[in-house]
């Protein structure tokens, strides 16, 4: 028999979580947030670490935890989201260069020879979509067929679409797995450029290998993160093959390298992008996760080892407060009575500026 859902008011749901024991401190920023959002984005997605374990037949939660507090880590993930899908379409404009360049070298920017079968690998892929046959079709129909500038435009006046023009009009799966058809020396002369390493380092299989698993793994984390996906506790499906004996080489060429080859998640993500030459993606997620980390640990101390846990990653904090500019008080909760257009900056920094503790939360 199925489930039959039955629609509930922010008013109803609210009633629910209380029952539930959850503390809500602020009942109309609860309202309109579910209203914003959704229960099931807010809640669903991100109660599971505030839970009893003991409750196994009727969800309850840990004494003190608030609607407040689960609504903070679902901002934290909201916000890494973004910034994940801002590193990943910076990370895709470079890799279209770099392809763009190989491919120019070695069979030129006429469609005709550039996308000849006989320039790539054929492998067997479990999606037929990646073949070397489908992508070089798809990439061929647009070359002749696509509306779409700057694509049109070189077909119309130079009668020519080099690769970099192509692969403006080429998403990031296809990118990928292209770029893993590539023959030996081709993905050689990639790896040197997106690592910046010599030839001698580059011909490694361990080296392409690394390659080739984190592209696939930056894929993943695209895809969920243009889907709404959860980020902050997501392990990926696509593995790296650090554990293998063919890696042991990388052990001199990584600093810290048996250290962190078992990371995980989050921490995983940032080890292997760090390694790229071109640190701009690294930057925006690190400096994100780290932001958004201290803002959220600031309020609730408690959950450090919870979230240090679940992101893989060491957790340090740094004392942020959140001011506005209609008040000299600043405020530990961004939450709190009265506080509108809050934004955050350091402890030391609103002292700096004048700014007094707030008598109700700090």
């Amino acid at each position: 028999m199925k489930k039959e859902f039955l629609f509930a008011t922010p008013e109803e749901q609210l009633s629910k979580l209380i029952s539930q024991d959850l503390a809500i401190n602020n009942m109309d920023f609860a309202k309109m947030a579910l209203q914003t959002y959704g229960y099931y984005n807010i809640i669903n997605s991100y109660k599971e670490p505030y839970l009893r374990p003991d409750c196994t037949d009727e969800k309850k939660y840990m004494p003190g935890v608030s609607f407040e507090q689960i609504f903070s880590l679902f901002q934290l993930d909201h916000v890494l989201r973004n910034s994940i899908m801002t590193a990943m379409l910076d990370l895709e404009e470079h890799l279209r260069a770099i392809s763009a360049e190989i491919i120019s070298k070695y069979f030129g920017t006429n469609p005709e020879t550039y996308l000849n079968f006989n320039n790539y690998r054929d492998r067997f892929v479990k999606d037929s979509r990646f073949s070397l046959s489908s992508i070089l079709n798809d990439l061929k129909k647009k070359v002749a067929k696509s509306n779409r500038d700057p694509i049109k435009y070189y077909r119309d006046v130079y009668d020519c679409v080099p690769p970099w023009v192509l692969f403006k009009d080429t998403y990031l799966s296809t990118l990928v797995n292209f770029i893993r058809l590539f023959k030996k020396q081709q993905k050689i002369d990639f790896v040197c450029k997106i690592y910046g390493v010599p030839p001698d380092i580059a011909q490694m299989d361990s080296v392409i290998n690394l390659m080739t698993d984190t592209l696939f793994i930056c894929l993943e984390y695209q895809n969920l993160a243009a889907h709404g996906g959860r980020v902050y506790n997501y392990i990926p499906n696509s593995k790296t093959r650090l554990n293998n004996k063919s890696s042991r080489d990388l052990e001199n060429l990584i600093d810290n390298f048996n250290d962190r080859k078992n990371s995980y998640g989050l921490a995983s993500l940032l080890f292997l992008l760090n390694l790229f030459k071109y640190k701009q993606p690294f930057e925006v997620i690190r400096s994100t996760l780290i932001q958004e980390v201290n803002r959220h640990c600031n309020i609730y101390p408690q959950d450090v080892p919870i979230l240090a846990n679940i992101t893989g990653t060491q957790i340090s904090q740094e004392y942020t407060v959140w001011i506005s500019k209609t008040s000299k008080k600043y405020h530990s909760n961004p939450f709190c009575s009265g506080l509108s257009n809050q934004f955050s900056i350091p402890l030391d920094e609103a002292e700096r500026l004048g700014y007094e503790p707030c008598k109700r939360c700090n």
